[in-house]
């Protein structure tokens, strides 16, 4: 039998995203063929900032993931943000997807993974991979929520990459790759933004 304690309260994730994007706009619980989904994908407007639209998962952190290097459990949920007026191109979907395998495959996402290249993600700007790093462009404290006793989310920030950029993660290394973003200072928010490499 299990333990209440062990549960995960949707309730405290979603409080935690509120207090660092402001309130949710909308909310999809079912994909494109009007599936139920077993958790949601969150539109928060003007977040992180004016100018951006921020995608969340709300209920992934109810699955045990496990790490794929020590096998220890992770919950998790994923976040994605892009410009404004760049709202509209099936985030909630790429989410919806992404989530749905570590479903299936129990795996959690680790910092500097890459998914992909698998074809343009964005009828604009030809990037085609998914990056997992730490949410640097949301106020430090949204990165873990404690869930349940002992317990902790992580969020992950899924950033769209081109394939140039996957490749240079895979031969160089995600510390290089992150030491590359800073120098180069890209709008990371930026669907259409140029490769860096």
């Amino acid at each position: 039998m299990r333990d209440d304690t062990d549960m995960v309260d949707e309730r405290i994730v979603l409080e935690h995203l509120e207090a660092h994007l402001g309130q949710m706009s909308v909310g999809w619980e079912r994909n494109a063929d009007g599936i139920r989904l077993p958790f949601r994908v969150l539109r928060f407007n003007a977040a992180p900032d004016p100018g951006a639209v921020t995608f969340s998962t709300l209920g992934l952190s109810t699955e045990e993931l496990r790490s794929p290097r020590d096998g220890r459990v992770i919950r998790q949920e994923f976040l994605m943000t892009c410009l404004a007026d760049q709202a509209d191109y099936n985030i909630p979907a790429i989410l919806q997807q992404v989530a749905l395998e570590r479903i299936r495959t129990k795996e959690a996402i680790l910092r500097g993974e890459v998914l992909g290249p698998r074809g343009s993600l964005f009828p604009i700007g030809g990037m085609s991979a998914l990056y997992a790093a730490i949410p640097v462009y949301f106020p430090q404290d949204i990165q873990t929520v404690t869930v349940a006793i002992g317990q902790q989310a992580v969020f992950v920030w899924l950033m769209p990459i081109h394939a140039t950029e996957a490749a240079y993660v895979e031969t160089h290394g995600w510390r290089a790759f992150e030491e590359l973003l800073e120098r180069e200072d890209p709008d990371l928010r930026d669907l259409a933004r140029a490769a860096i490499v």
